[in-house]
Formats: C-alpha cells, sequence, structure tokens
C-alpha cells in the first residue's frame, strides 16, 4: 500500500522483513495480528482422512519425525544455521538465520505449550474468526479433524510401572508393619508404666491398710528431717498404738483384726494434710509425720486421732476402739527418725500406763 515512490504498508514476516528494515536503518512499526487476539502461527501437517485410516503408522511416524526435527532445532540453533548456511543458501548471512531462529522460538512458545499439543478448541476459535472475517462460510470444526490417533508406549514404560507399584505396594506395606510395630510399642510402654506403678506402690504402700509402708516411711523422714534443718522448720511425729488389740484379735478372729487396722488407717488418712505422711510402722502400730507443725498444732491431731478412733466399733463386736498416742518432735542433736520415735514411744507407754 502507498504511492509509487513510497511504500504505507506491507504484509511481512516478522522473522524476515523487521530485519532486513532494522539493518537499511528503515524506522518500522509492526502491526502484530496477536495485539488483537490473533494468533494463529504454526506449522500444521495435513494429510487426508483416507490416508489417515489406512496407513495411521505412517501418520504417525511422520508427526513424530516432526516433532523432533522441531525439538533439535530449537535445542542447537547454531548448528542448524551452519547446516542451512553450507547446504541451501550460502549466500545468506548467520545474523539475519540468528533473528529468524530467536523469532520463530518466541513464536513457538515452547516454555508455555509443548511442541506437538494439538486442541480442537484452538481450530474451532481459528474458524470462527475467519467466519467473522467473511473467510469462511461455515465455521464448524468436525470431532475427526485431528489425527489423535493414541501411540502405543514402549514396553519399558510398562515395566517401570510395574516396578513403581511394586515399590509403593512394598512402601505401604512397610508402613502398615511400622504402625502396627508402633501401636504394639505403645501398648507395651503403656504396660510396663502401668507395671512400674503396680511396683512402687508394692514397695512403698502397707498391702492391708493402703498406708506407707516403713521402708517409704524412713526414705520420706530422711528427706523430711533434711528440709526441716534446712529451713529451721518444726516436723513432729505421732506414735499410735491400738489398746488390747491381740485380745480383740484373740477373740473375734484376724479378719475382724483386719477390718480394725483398716477403719484406724482410713480414720488417720481423714486428717491429713498433703504435706503429712501416715504409715503403718508396726502390726498394731501407725505413726503419722506432721512436717512444719509446732508442738500445740500436733497436740491438737493427736487429740482428735483418739476421739475419732474412740467413736469406732467394728461388727461383730460392740466395744468400741481405744488408743495410745505418743509424740515425738525434731531436736538439734537428732541422728534421724529413730530418735525421734524413741522418745514418741516413751510418751506412748507413758500414755497407755495412764489409761487414757
Amino acid at each position: 500500500l502507498g504511492s509509487p515512490d513510497r511504500i504505507d504498508a506491507t504484509s511481512a514476516y516478522t522473522s524476515t522483513e523487521p530485519y532486513f528494515a532494522i539493518r537499511a536503518d528503515i524506522p518500522v512499526r509492526i502491526f502484530d495480528p496477536r495485539d488483537i487476539g490473533i494468533d494463529f502461527y504454526g506449522d500444521t501437517l495435513f494429510t487426508t482422512q483416507g490416508f489417515a485410516d489406512t496407513h495411521p503408522e505412517k501418520v504417525r511416524a511422520m508427526r513424530r519425525a516432526v516433532i523432533r526435527g522441531w525439538e533439535y532445532a530449537l535445542a542447537h540453533q547454531d548448528e542448524i544455521i551452519s547446516y542451512i548456511l553450507n547446504a541451501y543458501v550460502p549466500e545468506d548471512d548467520r545474523t539475519h538465520l540468528g533473528f529468524e531462529a530467536q523469532v520463530t522460538k518466541d513464536l513457538i512458545g515452547t516454555d508455555l505449550v509443548d511442541i506437538g499439543y494439538l486442541s480442537l478448541s484452538r481450530w474451532r476459535h481459528i474458524a470462527d474468526v475467519f467466519t467473522q472475517a467473511g473467510l469462511m462460510t461455515d465455521g464448524e470444526v468436525p470431532g475427526d479433524f485431528m489425527f489423535e490417533v493414541t501411540e502405543p508406549l514402549p514396553a519399558w514404560v510398562y515395566q517401570w510401572l510395574g516396578w513403581l507399584s511394586a515399590l509403593a505396594l512394598l512402601a505401604l506395606l512397610a508402613a502398615q508393619w511400622l504402625y502396627r510395630l508402633n501401636k504394639e510399642l505403645k501398648r507395651e510402654i503403656s504396660h510396663r508404666r502401668a507395671l512400674e506403678e503396680e511396683l512402687r506402690a508394692l514397695a512403698t504402700t502397707d498391702p492391708l491398710t493402703g498406708l506407707a509402708n516403713r521402708r517409704h516411711l524412713e526414705d520420706r523422714a530422711a528427706a523430711e528431717i533434711a528440709r526441716s534443718r534446712r529451713h529451721a522448720h518444726d516436723l513432729g511425729v505421732i506414735l499410735l498404738d491400738l489398746n488390747e488389740f491381740k485380745e480383740l484379735n484373740d477373740a473375734h478372729g484376724h479378719g475382724f483384726g483386719d477390718r480394725c487396722l483398716q477403719a484406724v488407717a482410713g480414720t488417720c488418712k481423714s486428717v491429713l494434710r498433703d504435706i503429712d505422711l501416715a504409715a503403718r510402722y508396726g502390726g498394731d502400730e501407725f505413726l503419722i509425720m506432721l512436717p512444719e507443725t509446732d508442738a500445740r498444732s500436733v497436740q491438737t491431731v493427736a487429740e482428735r486421732l483418739r476421739r475419732m478412733i474412740g467413736g469406732l466399733t467394728i461388727d461383730p463386736s460392740d466395744r468400741p476402739l481405744s488408743t495410745s498416742l505418743g509424740l515425738g518432735f525434731l531436736m538439734p542433736d537428732d541422728r534421724g527418725l529413730d530418735d525421734i520415735i524413741a522418745r514418741a514411744d516413751a510418751d506412748m507407754y507413758r500414755d497407755k500406763r495412764a489409761g487414757r
């Protein structure tokens, strides 16, 4: 378009004419159809329906060869340029062919769509654009327009799929085995912890009364004596003995005696704080350790115990239980719990002789 002495517009390949215009220092403005949504670039192979139906392997081979050729050319541009210069157009120059190769690569856009990809919707879009432009009368694209014979996968693909499936199955079985093993381990750990708690209870608790046994009493007493001396706290002990327990036991049987001991143990527990400790010290003897408790408060606890135990009657006897109590306190020269108990024991026998 234009007058004889100038050109206003011309059709051109974006891979060719712009290069020559730039080299000749001619200012140009490129109108690209893609700017208005017309993007139909591509090399398309056509064949007849009959040939495709009769020789699908040849069509498939040709398509595969062309795709591989394009892939190789885009990946080895310098090699292809040298080949074209040597075999086809030796008069051309490398710079022009390099410009053409780069523009072509940008048009194909392999970073967005693989070479050889076809879409029926794209062909229908192209037909609609041509129909709207008056270049086609019928923009309908039949469904069998594209050659879509499925190519068989190589045998190694199926082999790898088989191996991967086997590995996935093994991984699943291993995961299931590990899950079961982990579950069993958790159950075993829980069982062992329960056993440890049971053993700890057996090692520290009197089985008949549920109070601390003598060994646990001695361990706790050593710690409480050290703590009382460190913080200058009082530490009191109540030693308790059931009066005439042997006679009651002989008269009513050992089961009766056990129920008496259990009733006294329950009474002892009921008067304790969290920091106190009640223990079965001997056959019918009980010891209550009261940290951070002065003599007056220890005496109050002892008298309360005397009243509460004195109100207990154990079937079949209608005779209330009675007890003798002795008090002991931590002294600066004490070597341990035995010194405190010795004073509490002497006090208890004074109480027993007094017949309280």
